[in-house]
């Protein structure tokens, strides 16, 4: 009897607490989008409700990130005037819409709670604490997350069938090709090695999605260049880990240097392009060390308590460098050395669950961003546009120093119709390079990184 008393007791307990954890979350969602926001507030009681977050207390303009630019006014999408198979069409669009509200609905839960939820990273952290005393090192649903033999942390994804990621692509070539155009698809190598990875046999299916993808491509006539490739025959093995953030799936900024010097030689090779090959060498660059300073996303979802921080490096060229830089959805159109591609506030202060700072490089995830070198100018001129994922986000200080001119396009974050981008743009040469990861297009709202309609 005593025991079921107790067990109540606990229940009860547990029960007040989510009670508490809920209300602080409408609490202090009110706090910041009513007080705060709204109406402008600066007190006491909003400094007591929002102790834990500094950058919620204040809604000065020093914290509003980004310039709202409608590209769908600016690259409207043609209308489908195709009427055929209009029911299996209405079908595939509830699909995606439930994808689509399902994708929206899960970041926007995660956020409030990273946001909004009191103390959130001890809560969680202490939730690993207790998975770590019980020796629970799985793959969760809910993490996706896997720590290697040798400490290494990766994400782990699903066998999927990549038929719609063939055709997306080699429907995208057609277009570039009948304008005069050519494209080239860059397969960006992942965490989990597909040459000696053996642990995660079962678990992550990210490489042999990759594998299929390429060969389809190839039998639809698409170039292909498999960076895994190149990185096996110059790291091994032994390397491959490495040349990645030990918390995060993004690589380290050395193999960024080396992956842009990669694909200068692909593009001078196979496509024309005028480069200038000094500048691809760590020698040539000063290196900025902070240490213990980055927590990546896969380090975030397990925390400290089970991983600890990785070091964290910003290049610097020991040669004369002019570049202009334009970055319109963020105000930004800069000329000056190679610094004004950082953006050194994401490393002004170090911050494991809220700081991020791999988006030093490049000003991270950006629908759109022109580069010109004016120390090139010497070299041919070739329209490039590079379609990337985040992973270029280091590449992309890099590879300028090599080029005259490059436009990079984040299709995830730009809203407007690539195939209307393009036809304008006209380029030359349009590389297409991404991680191995892959969850089923999504084709609702123009945000996925494989529509190019």
């Amino acid at each position: 009897m005593n025991a079921i008393g107790f067990r109540k007791k606990i229940m009860l307990c547990c029960l007040m607490v989510l009670v508490l954890f809920m209300a602080s979350i409408f609490l202090r969602l009110g706090t910041r989008q009513v007080l705060v926001k709204k109406m402008g507030m600066d007190n006491a009681f909003i400094r007591i409700v929002l102790f834990d977050a500094p950058t919620l207390q204040h809604n000065s303009k020093s914290n509003v990130r980004g310039i709202f630019i409608n590209w769908g006014e600016k690259y409207p999408f043609a209308e489908q005037q195709d009427d055929n198979n209009l029911l299996a069409k209405a079908i595939q669009r509830g699909e995606n819409f439930k994808r689509y509200v399902k994708n929206i609905e899960s970041e926007k839960i995660d956020k409030w709670c990273r946001d909004h939820l009191v103390l959130y990273s001890i809560f969680v952290e202490a939730g690993r604490s207790i998975d770590k005393v019980l020796a629970w090192d799985v793959v969760t649903p809910g993490l996706d997350v896997y720590k290697m033999q040798d400490g290494y942390l990766t994400y782990c994804y699903k066998k999927i069938d990549m038929d719609e990621y063939i055709t997306a692509v080699a429907e995208f070539d057609k277009s570039i090709r009948r304008q005069g155009g050519r494209l080239l698809y860059v397969q960006s190598p992942g965490k989990s090695n597909p040459f000696g990875d053996r642990e995660l046999d079962r678990l992550d299916y990210a490489n042999q999605n990759a594998d299929t993808f390429l060969q389809g491509l190839q039998e639809r006539g698409v170039d292909v260049f498999d960076l895994r490739q190149e990185m096996y025959k110059d790291m091994g093995n032994e390397g491959w880990h490495r040349a990645f953030f030990r918390t995060d799936h993004h690589w380290q900024p050395i193999t960024a240097l080396w992956a842009a010097g990669k694909l200068a030689e692909k593009l001078h090779a196979d496509y024309g392009v005028d480069v200038n090959f000094e500048y691809f060498c760590k020698d040539d660059y000063d290196v900025v060390h902070y240490e213990d300073y980055f927590l990546g996303s896969q380090g975030k979802k397990v925390t400290l308590a089970k991983t600890t921080a990785d070091d964290f490096d910003l290049y610097y060229p020991k040669f004369s460098t002019d570049v202009h830089i334009e970055i319109a959805s963020l105000g930004i159109d800069a000329r000056g050395d190679f610094s004004v591609m950082y953006d050194m506030s994401c490393v002004e202060k170090r911050d494991f669950y809220k700081a991020n700072p791999y988006s030093a490089y490049g000003y991270g995830d950006q629908p759109e961003i022109n580069v010109h070198n004016f120390k090139n100018e010497h070299l041919n001129d070739k329209k490039i546009l590079i379609i990337r994922d985040s992973m270029v986000d280091s590449v992309l200080p890099f590879l300028t120093m090599g080029l005259k001119d490059i436009t990079f396009l984040d299709i995830r974050h730009f809203t407007g119709s690539v195939q209307k981008y393009v036809e304008e743009f006209r380029p030359d040469v349009v590389v297409v390079m991404y991680k191995p990861s892959y969850g089923g297009i999504n084709w609702m709202g123009h945000e996925d990184k494989f529509d190019f309609r």
